[in-house]
């Protein structure tokens, strides 16, 4: 999760869960070799509450000897409360990280929060993927020190320490599921299985495990299949099967994005060429069209503009409109480039300082492999981007020469040969959306 040299944003609330994550990774800092920094988020929504959470997390921070960062978040109107509370938690996260060069942005969650969480999953109706439950490292560079560790455990490093903490009255408010959860079901499930935290804790790694197995064997079932899966593809298989492809393909699609058993359900419907219905909408909004012989994904996500930038050579960047993008050094330049399209290696020496930018009007680049040259437009109409996005998919450049479109394709500007001796790696993913790892 840490490596020598990161620096690691301490996601700290002050509830004994954070506030135990900031104890022990502060006991353990010089010996893996990283910096620290205390993040506090202000919800705004307790009055006088909030702002004693915010003077316990910076008193945590200075007892400790570690720089304090606080924002404020304004929650707006309207959907689930819990649910915007997490989004804007994270988003300021984010902001916080991508400002002061995080690799990484540590939460406090526990084997307890996974258990709740494998149970709502669970009484939802998800497959594996969603029973995989809290993931302890996420694509967007959030990591679960603490999350093979019983609550009780790291209370009582927190009691130890004497550590002033806070208790949110809105953990006991049981309008929220995982409150009732907490309280009702897993105490009656202990009745009967004094184990059951950790084993719907095992379950969710087995079926993280699971879920990773089943995108390999659907790789190879699909062979070439990139935003859209022939029908006849669907045919050769048997019904079960059907769903395992249609889940594995659109999340090789779609990096981050969940789906539910009735998303599924949903694409073998129009899967079956005898229903009629020709469209499913998905989360983060994606959607799988039925076009003829063929199942389209579609992109209508990520059509809030964005102010191009600099991409640190090593650090992260959030565009604001869903995109995240990583990149480190490396003074090793790799064999080959990266399989997948979501990743790209630029030689540091041809290329110098890199941006990330929306695509210019009439915008062209030379694709590995191809003699002559493309507009980027032609490009991302044929990837399957809506109209609308592509106006402000991210492009990563070096000065005018556009270098890689994320996911679509990449410029023969950015290959490396045997004169390379410093890349950059770039990675990058769209930030995972509720009904995913949102914990």
């Amino acid at each position: 999760m840490i490596r020598g040299g990161d620096r690691v944003l301490l996601a700290v609330s002050a509830g004994p869960d954070s506030t135990g994550l900031a104890l022990v990774l502060s006991e353990l800092r010089r010996r893996l070799g990283c910096e620290l920094i205390v993040g506090h988020v202000h919800h705004g929504l307790r009055g006088a509450a909030a702002d004693r959470d915010q003077r316990l997390a910076r008193r945590l921070a200075e007892s400790l000897g570690l720089p304090f960062v606080s924002s404020s978040v304004a929650l707006g109107s309207g959907g689930n409360l819990e649910a915007r509370a997490r989004d804007a938690r994270y988003a300021a996260l984010h902001e916080i990280a991508a400002a002061h060069d995080c690799a990484a942005i540590a939460t406090g969650h526990t084997r307890d929060d996974q258990a709740e969480t494998f149970l709502m999953r669970l009484l939802r109706g998800s497959g594996p993927d969603g029973l995989g439950a809290i993931q302890p490292v996420r694509a967007d560079g959030v990591i679960r020190p603490l999350l093979d560790c019983a609550r009780e455990r790291v209370a009582a490093v927190v009691r130890a320490a004497g550590v002033e903490t806070s208790d949110d009255e809105m953990n006991r408010d049981r309008r929220f599921l995982r409150t009732r959860i907490r309280s009702d079901l897993l105490p009656l499930m202990r009745e009967l299985n004094p184990e059951i935290v950790e084993i719907c804790a095992r379950t969710a790694s087995t079926s993280r495990a699971v879920s990773t197995v089943i995108e390999d064997w659907a790789a190879v079932k699909l062979g070439s299949a990139r935003g859209s899966l022939l029908l006849a593809e669907l045919d050769r298989v048997d019904r079960d099967q059907r769903g395992i492809l249609l889940r594995a393909w659109v999340r090789c699609e779609a990096p981050g994005i969940a789906l539910s058993a009735r998303h599924i359900a949903a694409l073998e419907s129009i899967s079956d060429r005898r229903n009629p219905g020709t469209v499913v909408d998905l989360p983060a909004g994606w959607r799988v069209e039925r076009l003829g012989d063929r199942l389209s994904l579609l992109a209508s996500r990520g059509g809030g503009s964005f102010i191009a930038r600099r991409l640190p050579l090593s650090g992260r960047v959030e565009l604001g409109n869903g995109w995240v993008l990583c990149s480190e050094v490396k003074e090793t330049p790799p064999a080959a480039l990266p399989g997948d399209l979501w990743s790209a290696v630029c030689d540091l020496e041809k290329c110098g300082e890199l941006t990330v930018r929306r695509p210019r009007a009439g915008e062209k680049v030379r694709l590995i492999g191809l003699s002559g040259s493309k507009t980027i437009s032609r490009i991302l109409a044929e990837g399957r981007i809506s109209r609308h996005e592509r106006g402000n998919y991210p492009i990563v450049a070096a000065g005018e020469r556009a270098l890689w479109i994320p996911g679509i394709a990449r410029s023969d500007a950015s290959t490396v040969d045997g004169g390379t001796s410093r890349v950059a790696l770039i990675r990058a993913f769209r930030v995972p959306v509720a009904g995913g790892d949102a914990s």
